[in-house]
């Protein structure tokens, strides 16, 4: 158990990876938001479209490391929380040999076929030329290159206590490129000289984290010396079930918009994706609770000490279901008021699908935080392959019953397939806890009384 100090310790880790989080998704919403102004004002619709389609394979590239950052990170956590460093600098080393390998293999493979396919006919590239557009190519790849680097040095940073940091530098990172970018546009820039300048930013980004996360943990350093492919070639099936995630989110989120433009057309698409994305900021607090824990988690679980685990994930299941409660409570009262303004009334606002889509929303982001459980331990190999199955079948169900009732039949089957996987989720969270069903349910049905004191100082000073 931990001593008073050390939960002073872990409780302000915690509360500086939830803010680094919470300043992450604002760089992303932020990024997004402005993107798209900049692009179109600078270059032109059509001249950006042939750079998103020249991007769009750099882009899933930049992803082929098979999650080895993340898997490699949960390991060497673990391993530290144990007090093994040197085996933790051993998976590092290991993981960074495999991935480099991958990167090296992967851009040679397609530097060639940027030089013998036609780019341009492949893609129906009409404004940029064939020289143009396989300069652009081959900055790009540079760029995937030095991208791939980005998942160990986040391990790097997370295995020592340094989550939190890690996470606001790589986002400071972000906001810089994203400052670059603009301003190479702004000065005119064409799309070869905005790669350029991107991988520029990228490489002196990195090469500052690596310089300040070594500055933090000394012991903490890349090379060939501690290479053992013997302790990489178990974080192999663990780090391909980890990519079986963000696919099962494409299916189930590009799944429905389809099943709504079946029944709805090109308007109907648009208003099941709209209202999905607005309801889906609930389900960003849940996950930026989620990976704030997982850290700590890791550490936890590694040293053995499964009471203090599961004390970290009851507290995380309190918190974000309440803070849920409050949020949906929120958007149910004032989403359909910010919908019509953000919209401009253009897709008319329908709320029996708006409160289906709500509750499927406070179902997952609920079981979100719980399998950080597996996730935190390299054992979410069954949970990846229920995940894939579950938005399958509630697709399957959800084609069946938006013939009778329309996109609302979508939105209740994609209700229930949260259910569902709550209730797998946990399944394999209470075993690998070791933790009580009972126990934990009645842990966070709770009121977490210090936020309910804190907003209630909060409303008395307003």
């Amino acid at each position: 158990m931990p001593d008073a100090q050390e939960k002073r310790s872990l409780k302000s880790r915690l509360v500086r990876s939830v803010a680094a989080n919470s300043f992450s998704q604002g760089v992303t919403l932020v990024t997004q938001l402005l993107n798209v102004p900049l692009f179109a004002h600078f270059w032109g619709v059509d001249l950006w479209g042939e750079w998103v389609l020249l991007s769009t394979i750099p882009v899933y590239l930049a992803m082929s490391d098979l999650s080895f950052g993340a898997t490699a990170g949960t390991e060497m956590t673990m391993l530290v929380g144990r007090g093994d460093r040197p085996r933790a600098l051993q998976v590092l080393q290991s993981a960074w040999f495999v991935v480099t390998g991958l990167s090296v293999g992967l851009f040679l493979l397609f530097l060639t076929l940027t030089f013998v396919l036609p780019l341009n006919d492949l893609l129906n590239l009409s404004l940029l030329t064939r020289g143009e557009s396989t300069a652009i190519m081959v900055v790009l790849l540079c760029q995937v290159f030095v991208a791939q680097q980005g998942g160990l040095i986040e391990a790097s940073y997370k295995c020592d206590g340094n989550y939190a940091s890690g996470v606001f530098w790589m986002n400071v990172m972000r906001l810089t490129e994203f400052a670059v970018g603009a301003l190479f546009l702004f000065l005119g820039a064409d799309p070869w000289t905005y790669a350029m300048a991107a991988v520029a930013v990228k490489s002196a980004s990195y090469f500052l984290l690596w310089s300040d996360v070594t500055r933090r943990s000394p012991w903490i350093r890349l090379g060939w010396s501690h290479v053992d492919l013997g302790l990489a070639r178990p974080l192999l099936g663990p780090a391909i079930t980890f990519n079986a995630f963000p696919l099962g989110y494409a299916l189930n989120i590009q799944g429905f918009t389809i099943l709504a433009g079946m029944v709805g057309g090109g308007p109907g698409a648009a208003l099941f994706s709209t209202m999905r994305t607005l309801v889906r900021v609930v389900w960003q607090v849940a996950n930026g609770i989620a990976l704030s824990i997982w850290a700590e988690l890791s550490k936890a679980i590694g040293a053995g000490d499964y009471e203090l685990a599961r004390k970290i994930h009851r507290r995380a299941g309190q918190v974000a279901l309440w803070v849920v409660l409050m949020g949906s409570g929120v958007m149910a009262v004032f989403g359909p008021w910010v919908y019509e303004v953000w919209t401009r009334r253009v897709v008319p606002f329908d709320p029996v699908l708006f409160g289906l889509l709500l509750l499927a929303t406070i179902l997952g982001s609920q079981w979100v935080v719980s399998y950080t459980v597996a996730l935190a331990t390299n054992r979410h190999k069954r949970i990846a392959g229920e995940f894939i199955l579950c938005n399958a079948g509630a697709i399957g169900l959800g084609a069946l019953l938006v013939r009778p009732m329309g996109m609302q039949g979508g939105a209740l089957a994609l209700a229930l397939g949260e259910l569902v996987m709550l209730g797998l989720v946990l399944r394999d969270t209470m075993g690998i806890l070791k933790e009580d069903w009972g126990g934990y349910l009645r842990s966070i049905v709770v009121p977490p009384a210090d936020l309910v004191q804190k907003g209630l100082r909060r409303l008395r000073r307003t």
